[in-house]
């Protein structure tokens, strides 16, 4: 099914593998440079650069990560799976400063996947969500995540998740329907006996939010 869709100034449409050069270069400058958690474990965009070149080809697999784009250039993406997808074996230690996320959002999301098991293969699951700094204030990053949601249930998924990690992300999913399914308060968490995230307090907690779709 065709999942374009434009709002006069943007086109928001499904990503393949011609725009994984696009996808890997806008996610690593954006979250390399803005993203709470790994500027604060200090990942660089040459880890995100070589991360995403092996996660990205089985993620777009799944025909449900969605891009922005103004006059054919990437301003937008979120990066999107079934919430069951597994990423390759290989994928470990290309990112050394991950670890700590890694085990923060496996502390997120574990209730969830307990209390739904039988259901997760119903459920999508936004990654990264992304905009180009010059493209913001535009509602690309609300447009982009209903564009998701809208794209996950033509695939027939009935739940779409999204692990929010600071207010402004909250806010954007908030505004599209989603509710706070778990909470980790980055004061409290540990990883190896460290409060790696205690400088974030003032962001509150990471939050899974969830909506049915």
């Amino acid at each position: 099914m065709n999942a374009s869709k434009s709002d006069g100034n943007h086109r928001y449409d499904i990503v393949g593998p011609a725009q994984s050069a696009a996808t890997i270069d806008l996610i690593g400058r954006v979250f390399s440079r803005d993203e709470p958690l790994a500027v604060t474990v200090g990942q660089s965009r040459e880890e995100f650069t070589r991360m995403l070149a092996v996660f990205l080809p089985a993620a777009l697999s799944d025909h449900l990560t969605m891009g922005a784009f103004t006059g054919g250039k990437m301003v937008g993406v979120a990066l999107t799976t079934a919430f069951t997808f597994a990423p390759p074996a290989e994928i470990e230690g290309m990112s050394p400063n991950y670890p700590p996320i890694g085990a923060l959002i496996a502390a997120l999301e574990q209730d969830y996947e307990r209390a739904n098991a039988e259901r997760l293969d119903r459920c999508a699951h936004i990654h990264m969500l992304a905009v180009d700094n010059h493209a913001r204030g535009h509602g690309i990053a609300q447009a982009l995540v209903d564009a998701t949601a809208r794209n996950a249930k033509r695939n027939g998924y009935d739940t779409i998740l999204s692990d929010a990690t600071n207010p402004t992300s909250q806010r954007v999913f908030a505004r599209q329907g989603f509710r706070t399914a778990n909470e980790v308060a980055y004061s409290t968490f540990e990883h190896d006996g460290t409060a790696r995230f205690a400088s974030l307090a003032n962001l509150g907690a990471i939050k899974l939010m969830e909506k049915r779709i």
